[in-house]
């Protein structure tokens, strides 16, 4: 190894590592530009072939940026190699770009598909606020016409959602661990592996769960688990689950195919069972599909219907199938026992303590 006539590196960086000279701007290609990280700085020049592509060592501080774009990578020390278009970042890795940021304990910067790879100890933050921790993540920056941004960690990092309501008023975060993450231009998000998501009033766990921000939907798929953590708290299972909020506030959940919802004070079984929340409380439960919908209350009737709908109020849960409706305000044949036909169909069923209805 031969050390470099001593040279800027500004000037080195003309030399060494601009590529072939592309249309610049957000998005573009990165044509890395070293600049002067400190007077102790240092590097070395070797080429592996005479008059072919050179390899550079920097040592005491490293820092670069992509020309004409507001890009900039930081490093202890670095390893360019020309050839394959790679750079090596190594200690306290600083790679940031406007309203994203990612540091690590180590990184390789990959020219030819405009890709990071970070490892040890990785923080990134993105434009929304969302942030992610773990071991590695690899981020690939946008390309116009080719490519939005992506941001992908393996190994069970903690992703941390931002939430903004429509007024842009911040709101509680969501916080996802999984064995893996992806998101994509910072809206959707794409988790799976043992997810866990939770939020104070809510909490979900399933095998994969895709989360759009955009439109505040989620899906949860494999053995799917949703339970609701207010004064009316419920658990809801079932082969797919499906999330709605609005203003980042759970609103409805839909169990598809075997769903069991349960609340302190009901049972409920269907093919599909669709309930509705507002501002943490249970307020209803609509439970529908081929097999009859089956009710159970601890110290009520069990109830079998074709079709069920729970709706809240002041007295307790109301189950009603169109015909009809019965209430069983005791165990069966007691003093509170009532039943009025219209068709002999439905059910409502009383609560002993008042509140809002739970399925």
């Amino acid at each position: 190894m031969r050390r470099a006539a001593r040279l800027s590196l500004a000037a080195l960086a003309t030399v060494l590592l601009v590529g072939p000279t592309l249309a610049q701007g957000v998005g573009g290609r990165c044509d890395v530009e070293v600049l002067r990280s400190s007077d102790s700085s240092r590097f070395v020049v070797t080429r592996p072939t005479p008059g072919g592509p050179q390899n550079v060592f920097f040592g005491a501080g490293f820092l670069a940026r992509c020309l004409n774009q507001d890009v900039r990578l930081a490093a202890d020390s670095a390893e360019w190699y020309q050839q394959s278009g790679v750079l090596y970042l190594i200690g306290h890795v600083r790679y940031t770009e406007p309203r994203v940021r990612v540091n690590s304990d180590r990184a390789s910067y990959f020219q030819n598909d405009e890709r990071l790879f970070a490892e040890g100890n990785v923080d990134a933050v993105l434009p929304s606020g969302s942030t992610m921790r773990g071991p590695q993540a690899t981020y690939y920056r946008p390309q116009r016409g080719v490519r939005v941004s992506r941001l992908e960690a393996p190994s069970r990092p903690r992703f941390t959602l931002a939430q903004q309501d429509s007024a842009g008023r911040p709101q509680e975060p969501v916080l996802i661990i999984a064995d893996r993450v992806v998101t994509t231009n910072d809206s959707l998000v794409y988790a799976g592996g043992r997810v866990e998501i939770t939020r104070t009033d809510f909490d979900a766990r399933s095998d994969s769960a895709y989360l759009d921000s955009g439109t505040e939907f989620a899906r949860l798929i494999g053995n799917p688990v949703a339970r609701g953590k207010g004064d009316r708290s419920y658990t809801l299972k079932g082969t797919v689950l499906d999330i709605f909020s609005r203003d980042r506030a759970v609103q409805r959940v839909l169990a598809k195919r075997e769903a069991r919802a349960a609340s302190e004070d009901l049972l409920l079984t269907s093919d599909t069972i669709d309930l509705r929340v507002d501002q943490n409380r249970l307020q209803g439960a609509f439970a529908w599909g081929a097999s009859r919908a089956r009710a159970v209350s601890p110290d009520r009737d069990d109830l079998r219907l074709v079709r069920l709908h729970c709706a809240g109020g002041r007295r307790g849960a109301a189950c009603t199938r169109g015909g009809g409706w019965a209430r069983a305000g005791s165990p069966r044949g007691g003093r509170g026992a009532r039943q009025r036909a219209r068709g002999g169909h439905g059910a409502r069923l009383g609560r002993r303590r008042g509140g809002t209805a739970g399925a």
